[in-house]
């Protein structure tokens, strides 16, 4: 799966997020919360990788078509099978990948 870069940019900050303590966010096994995202907020899966601790960390996405406007949601799913919601917004748009220019030494 090729991951935008506006989504590899929230999956690095929530790398970061996951090291901080998840006390505190709901919780609960990974399949309750993925229903409830896809059945309730009509949200999808666009990108997901693992962070040093090997938690799961998933980027789910509603589109702004429809009569609700465009979401996001940061999801981490523990080794154990929970996963817990660290993160929601509105406001979602999609940034097109620009590659980089490598620096060359001379």
């Amino acid at each position: 799966m090729k991951l935008h870069s506006a989504a590899l940019g929230i999956l690095l900050i929530s790398g970061v997020l996951v090291q901080l303590n998840l006390r505190g966010h709901p919780c609960f096994p990974r399949l309750e919360i993925v229903t409830r995202l896809q059945e309730k907020f009509d949200e999808s899966l666009r990108g997901l990788g693992y962070n040093f601790r090997e938690n799961l960390v998933e980027l789910w996405v509603r589109d702004a078509e429809g009569d609700y406007g465009p979401s996001w949601t940061i999801l981490v799913t523990l080794p154990d099978g929970n996963s817990c919601v660290v993160q929601t917004g509105t406001t979602w748009s999609v940034i097109p990948h620009v590659f980089s220019k490598k620096r060359t030494s001379r």
